[in-house]
């Protein structure tokens, strides 16, 4: 049974001079279908998540010059589109859901030639205390907060 349809919007923030608060203007979109849709129709299958780095891949190669930041919900915040930022590092920040207790870290250092090569570097602080330090970011109407 399908009930509708699940789309994939890109959306870039502009401000204008007239209104207060920035706009979100769609720019690109795909529609999402589930594997037995795209199986049915003969086409490869696309998580929302590959849909969204097709969208902005599009987006980065029209506007090599510019820098863009991506926020994505919990869909989209996975190793792939956090690997994907990082390839475009230059031209693209992503900002996506992140657990308050995760356990992170720094790149391995370069491999000395003997033993067994690391796969993690030193540990970072939890999110969840870097979040507790304050900080300000910009909102609707001019406002930090």
């Amino acid at each position: 049974m399908e009930w509708g349809h699940k789309w994939v919007v890109l959306a870039v923030t502009i401000r204008f001079p007239w209104p207060n608060r920035p706009w979100a203007l769609p720019v690109l979109f795909a529609l999402y279908t589930p594997p037995e849709v795209s199986e049915r129709l003969g086409r490869k299958h696309h998580t929302a998540g590959e849909l969204a780095r097709i969208l902005t891949r599009r987006l980065l190669g029209w506007f090599p010059e510019r820098r863009f930041v991506l926020t994505g919900g919990g869909q989209y915040s996975t190793h792939e589109m956090t690997r994907f930022a990082h390839a475009y590092h230059t031209q693209l920040t992503f900002v996506g859901r992140f657990s308050g207790n995760a356990n992170s870290y720094h790149p391995p250092p370069k491999y000395s030639g003997t033993g067994r090569p690391r796969v993690k570097g030193e540990r970072q602080s939890k999110p969840e205390k870097v979040a507790a330090k304050p900080m300000y970011v910009a909102w609707y109407g001019g406002d930090q907060r």
